[in-house]
């Protein structure tokens, strides 16, 4: 296990406490950990990249710096209440190393989106690309329903 993890069930035990804290149901916990398995393999991929995506959720800094900016005060206060964690001095690196503060930040970038999480994985897909991965990111909504599948989350 890499990223600071012990063991695959911090992956879920994270993103039960993060839904719990900030929202979204079933569909934001499967998003969550799909999001996982496409970027990191549940944890089990070796980070070979020192300063691009960093942490369980392979963070970019520009991404971070947007969930910072652009995250409402009442949702930084909702981090706070649950975790003790203030979403304004969390410095980018901090994610390399904590399964938690990543998965705390992929939520938060993704209720930024607009539109609602979708209730079908190759629904999800197309949405982890155009708003988590991106154009420019190397992943396809295929690698993501595959990586799904392969780490049981199909």
């Amino acid at each position: 296990m890499f990223y600071g993890l012990i063991n695959k069930q911090q992956i879920y035990d994270a993103v039960d406490k993060v839904v719990e804290c900030l929202g979204g149901g079933d569909a934001a916990k499967k998003l969550l950990l799909e999001t996982a398995a496409a970027e990191t393999g549940m944890g089990e991929a070796i980070d070979k990249s020192w300063f691009v995506g960093i942490g369980l959720m392979q963070f970019d800094e520009i991404g971070f710096k947007d969930v910072q900016q652009r995250t409402s005060r009442a949702k930084k206060d909702l981090v706070l209440n649950c975790f003790g964690i203030d979403i304004d001095r969390v410095v980018h690196t901090d994610l390399r190393w904590s399964p938690l503060l990543s998965v705390i930040f992929a939520r938060l970038k993704y209720q930024l989106v607009p539109s609602a999480i979708p209730d079908e994985q190759y629904a999800r897909a197309a949405y982890w690309k155009k708003w988590y991965n991106s154009s420019l990111g190397k992943g396809t909504p295929e690698h993501y329903m595959r990586s799904a599948a392969k780490y049981g989350l199909a």
